[in-house]
């Protein structure tokens, strides 16, 4: 017998027996046994709601998404500022994928597309703004950009 075909019989053991699972019970897999149907029928007690041991998202993960949109707001105001368009842009761009129902972030990809002279996208995305529920201050904002929009 040749080396391959030693190594192959030792190891097939082992590899059928790492693959076996153990239910949370102990019980092997293979050895699962179903409940029968009439079972199921006649003992609705033990049918549960699957959302019972559902938990809700820890608060630090929103806050943290609050975190990052604004340091992405930031990033794209500062990119503005030294002429990067293109980065800004970028950045915008994610804090809308990061938080989709953030209307400052929509509002501020608005003026930026506004200031490239794409009119059409800028109001578009100032209306998204707006109907995201926006505040007063930044709907007032959305608005009159709406207004410079409309003069072009």
């Amino acid at each position: 017998m040749n080396t391959l075909k030693k190594v192959t019989l030792f190891c097939v053991p082992y590899f059928l027996v790492a693959c076996t699972t153990i239910s949370p019970t102990g019980s092997k897999s293979g050895n699962k046994q179903t409940p029968e149907v009439k079972d199921l029928i006649t003992q609705p007690k033990d049918i549960k709601d699957p959302s019972e041991g559902m938990k809700e998202a820890p608060v630090d993960k929103a806050v943290q998404a609050n975190i990052v949109v604004h340091s992405l707001l930031d990033r794209a105001q500062q990119q503005l500022k030294s002429g990067d368009q293109l980065g800004a842009e970028g950045s915008l761009e994610r804090a809308i994928r990061i938080a989709p129902r953030y209307p400052e972030s929509y509002f501020r990809l608005a003026e930026l597309r506004y200031q490239q002279g794409q009119y059409p996208q800028a109001s578009s995305l100032a209306e998204k703004s707006i109907s995201l529920g926006a505040d007063e201050v930044l709907s007032k904002q959305a608005n009159a950009l709406l207004q410079k929009i409309s003069t072009k």
